[in-house]
């Protein structure tokens, strides 16, 4: 029988009676637990010792399921940093879900794919029910807010293009308008579906308005179903910056209600 982890690239002695070792047995029960497996009682308490950042981590990994990358962008972190953070946070947890291992397992890959709310087809209803209940905002997932903020441009009059989801730290959408005088402009989108409690950084604005330029767009949009730090709404109102604008989770309700009596673009 192998003695060895049984996640893929680890080298970890597992624990006994375990497929896993200590940290991916910690990261999978964690992973289980903040999925909403376990009572809500038993998540605040596993949460309450935790500091804010920490906090923010375990949600957006767990919940949000982002990569390090990201949440360097959200917490104004560097990838390596959240990596450490995070090893850190389960070394310290491992002790307190031992003891639910022999509960929980057998884990089961496939235990947390299960959608809220899946987006396959837009239409005049579904806007405005987003329009009137914003909130559900939260329960679709990042590609599916990305197909929504997409489809809303394409009912402005906008020829929208969805790129392929990668998690590259560029840009979700491409989108081309013309104005009044017949010239084209481009457009170029990054959607952040977080939760309310999940700021976007001001290094998730920098790197945007890095990224309109090499891509040579006109305009950068920010869409989130969250807010923006400070220091994120300082560097988008700085005199040289042009053209970066930010949508954060009361725009997005507003272009909804905007939408609901327009037509999509045939």
């Amino acid at each position: 029988m192998l003695s060895t982890c049984n996640h893929k690239g680890c080298r970890r002695k597992r624990e006994p009676n375990n497929p896993f070792c200590r940290i991916h047995t910690t990261h999978n029960l964690l992973s289980f637990i903040l999925k909403g497996k376990k009572e809500r009682r038993e998540i605040n308490n596993l949460l309450k010792g935790l500091s804010r950042v920490e906090r923010l981590i375990s949600i957006l990994i767990y919940i949000e399921e982002l990569t390090p990358e990201e949440i360097g962008y959200t917490l104004d972190l560097s990838g390596s940093s959240i990596r450490r953070r995070h090893r850190k946070l389960l070394e310290r947890l491992s002790p307190h879900l031992r003891t639910a291992s022999k509960i929980i397992y057998p884990f089961t890959p496939d235990l947390n794919k299960k959608h809220i709310i899946r987006i396959r087809e837009f239409s005049n209803e579904l806007i405005t029910f987003l329009a009137e209940h914003p909130k559900y905002l939260y329960n679709v997932k990042h590609r599916d807010f990305e197909r929504l903020v997409a489809h809303l441009l394409e009912i402005r009059g906008f020829d929208v293009k969805l790129t392929a989801p990668v998690r590259d730290g560029g840009h979700d959408i491409v989108a081309f308008g013309t104005d009044t005088l017949g010239i084209k402009t481009k457009y170029i989108v990054e959607c952040k579906r977080y939760r309310p409690d999940c700021p976007v950084g001001v290094r998730l604005v920098r790197s945007l308005y890095a990224v309109k330029d090499i891509e040579q767009a006109q305009h950068a949009i920010l869409a989130t179903t969250s807010y923006f730090t400070r220091d994120a709404i300082a560097l988008a109102q700085t005199p040289t910056i042009l053209n970066l604008h930010l949508k954060d989770f009361n725009e997005i309700t507003k272009w909804l209600k905007g939408c609901v009596d327009l037509k999509p673009k045939q």
